[in-house]
């Protein structure tokens, strides 16, 4: 349960705003100075626009914009179709939430193929929803991150607030018009009101963490948490929920059985396409994804063995899971899972960092209970993982997109395991 925080205890939440800022700021003037330049023709502004601009920060530049909501529309107006002819991965309930939202843009355009699918782009009308439908998931996220902060001064509260609304992570998400941003808002309900005295809000809690699961399916990994806890009865009603949510959405396509025979045949192919070994930079997190990436910045192609594949994904989630179990605080618990997701290819990526915002706000409420080492270094990495940093580093590729794909699960991981080690040696000494 978040305890108050008095003045004193907001120095460290200040000194993360105020470097954050710092470095937006920097961001913001350069960016504003390129445009500045533009607008008058000046040269200086397309060199400039080599180093710096706020459109490296978004994926092929900005001009895919919003595209996963207008795929996903466009999908889901098939019906049973978009399960066995255009073999997508969402389930029942994501489907559902954009075949209801499609009501609202053009047959002409829901019917059109993938090769047209940015005329989208060209439409004020189509863009106008794709940005209130963003919008929504994003108040939502705003008001549960907040009540997670609840017990911390104002001052705080909206220092951290902004830190969210501009950090990379909101903001390549919000651009992308996924609708991870809304199973992000259950997964930041479910970490406000779990602990809640009210029975309501911890209910409330329990449906959260199952209508977030049931939009993207991961996340139910957080359910650990109760089990780890044997709030075994809890366990059972969240999974109540999540069959509800997923098998009523289902019968507008089709029926369970047919869709979730699709489902399944869908995501193995999808998890065996993006396992696949590629020099190519698609903001994947996990080792699998990375390495022929970096191998091939060097020139060389690196081809990784399916058994090693295996090997590399199995062995640092079950070490963050372990490391789940051995953590004796918030921080570190939320810490382990996230991580475990970063861990599996075709899950990590550039999207799921948003979910570092709730270890986030555990590390701020605990810090004081952590070696200054590790806080040193969780700072670092938070830091590096939320300041937008629209650096030129490659053609295509901000230094945000690099540090988040190369740095995050190597960082977690190390992390995790430093705590793991300082809580089996307090284990023996306790044990002596």
């Amino acid at each position: 349960m978040n305890r108050p925080l008095n003045l004193e205890e907001d120095r460290a939440p200040a000194l993360f705003c105020r470097i954050f800022f710092a470095l937006s700021a920097v961001m913001l003037l350069l960016c504003v100075f390129q445009a500045f330049c533009w607008l008058l023709g000046l040269p200086v502004g397309e060199k400039l626009g080599d180093i710096v601009s706020f459109r490296r920060l978004f994926f092929r530049n900005g001009a895919d914009c919003f595209m996963d909501f207008f795929n996903s529309a466009r999908d889901a107006a098939q019906g049973a179709g978009a399960y066995t002819e255009r073999g997508i991965i969402y389930p029942p309930l994501a489907n559902f939430y954009y075949f209801i939202v499609g009501r609202l843009l053009p047959d002409a355009y829901l019917n059109t193929s993938f090769a047209d699918r940015l005329l989208a782009q060209e439409s004020f009308y189509m863009m106008s929803v794709a940005v209130l439908f963003q919008v929504l998931p994003a108040l939502l996220s705003l008001y549960f991150f907040r009540a997670l902060l609840c017990g911390r001064s104002a001052r705080t509260k909206n220092a951290l607030s902004l830190v969210f609304l501009l950090s990379y992570a909101f903001l390549y998400l919000f651009e992308r018009g996924n609708i991870l941003l809304f199973a992000f808002a259950f997964l930041l309900a479910f970490a406000a009101y779990r602990d809640s005295p009210s029975r309501v809000k911890r209910e409330l809690s329990l449906l959260a963490l199952a209508a977030a699961a049931a939009l993207k399916l991961y996340p139910a990994i957080f359910g650990l948490f109760l089990l780890r806890e044997r709030r075994f009865r809890e366990i059972g009603r969240t999974v109540l929920y999540f069959l509800l949510l997923s098998v009523l959405p289902s019968f507008f396509f089709g029926g369970p059985r047919l869709v979730f025979g699709a489902l399944l045949h869908n995501l193995f192919s999808f998890a065996g396409d993006r396992s696949a070994p590629a020099s190519v930079f698609t903001g994947g997190t996990a080792f699998p994804t990375v390495w022929p990436v970096l191998a091939g910045f060097f020139g060389v192609d690196l081809v990784l063995q399916t058994s090693f594949k295996i090997l590399l994904t199995t062995l640092p989630v079950l070490l963050f899971i372990g490391c789940f179990f051995l953590s004796e605080n918030r921080f570190f618990g939320w810490l382990s899972l996230l991580g475990a997701l970063l861990a599996v290819p075709g899950v990590g990526s550039e999207y799921l960092v948003i979910f570092a915002f709730v270890p986030l706000t555990c590390f701020f409420e605990e810090e004081e209970t952590l070696p200054p080492v590790t806080r040193f270094f969780a700072f670092c990495l938070f830091l590096l993982l939320t300041v937008p940093l629209p650096l030129g580093f490659l053609p295509d590729l901000s230094l945000s997109a690099a540090i988040v794909s190369f740095l995050a699960l190597p960082g977690v991981l190390a992390l995790c395991l430093c705590m793991a080690c300082r809580r089996v040696r307090a284990m023996r000494k306790e044990s002596f």
